[in-house]
């Protein structure tokens, strides 16, 4: 293609990741929960604290989440 005064053309197709050994890893699910609740959607919020604590029921972040996923569903505590 021809850009003006400069020229470019297609190079090599990529056929794997970026770097050989790096794999792709999902974000835990009270990542998401997180950003629903900053989004002021707490009940769909709910639903990625619940599953990141079936997951890991120790996740201090998770129940952290909740329980304000919880509150955020209530004027009392808003």
């Amino acid at each position: 293609m021809n850009y003006g005064d400069r020229s470019f053309r297609a190079g090599p197709a990529l056929s794997g990741p970026a770097q050989p050994g790096l794999r792709h890893r999902r974000p835990p699910p009270y990542y998401g929960g997180w950003a629903l609740l900053h989004a002021r959607q707490p009940a769909e919020a709910l639903t990625h604290f619940r599953e990141a604590l079936r997951l890991d029921p120790t996740n201090e972040w998770a129940r952290d989440g909740l329980i304000e996923a919880l509150k955020a569903r209530y004027w009392v505590y808003r």
